[in-house]
Parts: C-alpha cells; structure tokens; sequence
C-alpha cells in the first residue's frame, strides 16, 4: 500500500474520532491535519527514497530534512490551534496530525 493510500486510510478514522471529541470542528481540524500528515510523510518518504545508496553524509542531510519537515508540521499545527482554536480544537487537531504521522513513519521504516 502506498503512503498516499495508507495515509488517506488513517484520515477517515480520525475524522471520525475528531467529530466525537469535538463534532463538526473537530472532523475539520483531524482531516485537516491528517492530511498534512499525509503530504509530510510522502514528501520526507520521496526524499529518502531518492538516495538508498547515497554516501553517508547526503543520506544524513535527507533523513534530517524528512524530520525537519515532519517538525515543521508540529509547530504548525500548534501555531494554527493558537491562532484559532475555536475552529481548530486541540485534541482532534493533534489526534489528526499524530495519529496519521506515527503510522506512517512505522510503515516507512517496515518497507525500508
């Protein structure tokens, strides 16, 4: 199964649980933030794909952009929820991005 596939997989649920924790808000903030979970981890993925053979420093420097990326998407679901947390709750929010990212990163490294 593909990250795209898996991540796309991962966001119904969340939507899913976002609505019970916090209805319509709740669906918007966890399937929002599932997907950028998604494109995270398909862009860190790519990246990492694109030098299996790579000499130890260029594969360093890609692993830590992947985790630079995937940081990023941290602090921007924390900025958003600060920003506006009447339309992005938190805990729907931070189950969306969390638990689409983790299964994800776990799927990487199985295939690796």
């Amino acid at each position: 199964m593909t990250r795209s596939r898996a991540g796309l997989a991962l966001t119904i649920p969340a939507g899913l649980l976002g609505f019970l924790f916090g209805g319509w808000p709740g669906t918007l903030s966890a399937v929002s933030f599932g997907l950028l979970a998604m494109l995270i981890q398909v862009a860190a993925g790519h990246r990492m794909s694109q030098q299996e053979q790579a000499p130890l420093r260029e594969y360093m420097l890609r692993w830590v952009s992947g985790m630079g990326l995937r940081l990023f998407g941290v602090a921007l679901v924390g900025v958003v929820i600060w920003q506006d947390s009447a339309r992005f709750p938190p805990i729907p929010a931070a189950m969306g991005y969390v638990g689409v990212l983790v299964p994800l990163l776990f799927l990487e490294a199985r295939q690796a």
